[in-house]
């Protein structure tokens, strides 16, 4: 995610959403930050500014685009200025058989390995947390309250 939010001048933030467009991963934002300026709604004698650099930048860029979803509270200063980058086409090499035989593989690891986390916090993180000490070999050899006094 990369937020713009310096010079409001549109060649500006045109300049720099060329420059950092190319560091949003898919899937992720690229925010620009007051394109209410210049009438859209407020200063209206302000000049090219935000907003217009966006509508530059989206005529340039196909992997890219708006996401009014962003807008749900209708109040923003950044109207149209949330753009998400779109997930890039399925690469050649996972195209591949192979390939996706491995990826397969990887992400049953990675699920077993989440599985197995989860249950040891379960079953000795929780109650290690509750003071309940299941693995102590003399549970009656805690202190009581009275031998705090």
């Amino acid at each position: 995610m990369v937020i713009l939010d310096s010079d409001h001048t549109r060649d500006h933030v045109l300049a720099e959403l060329r420059h950092y467009a190319d560091l949003v991963t898919p899937g992720s934002y690229l925010v620009v930050e007051d394109t209410n300026l210049n009438g859209h709604p407020v200063v209206p004698n302000f000049g090219p500014g935000p907003m217009e650099a966006v509508r530059d930048f989206l005529g340039e860029r196909e992997d890219f685009k708006a996401d009014a979803e962003q807008q749900k509270f209708f109040l923003s200063f950044n109207p149209g200025g949330y753009l998400r980058r779109t997930p890039s086409r399925i690469s050649p090499a996972r195209d591949r058989p192979h390939s996706r035989r491995k990826a397969g593989r990887r992400e049953l690891v990675l699920s077993f390995a989440a599985a197995v986390a989860v249950l040891l916090l379960l079953l000795v993180g929780v109650p290690e947390m509750l003071g309940d000490r299941p693995y102590d070999p003399e549970p009656s050899a805690w202190p009581t309250v009275a031998e705090h006094f």
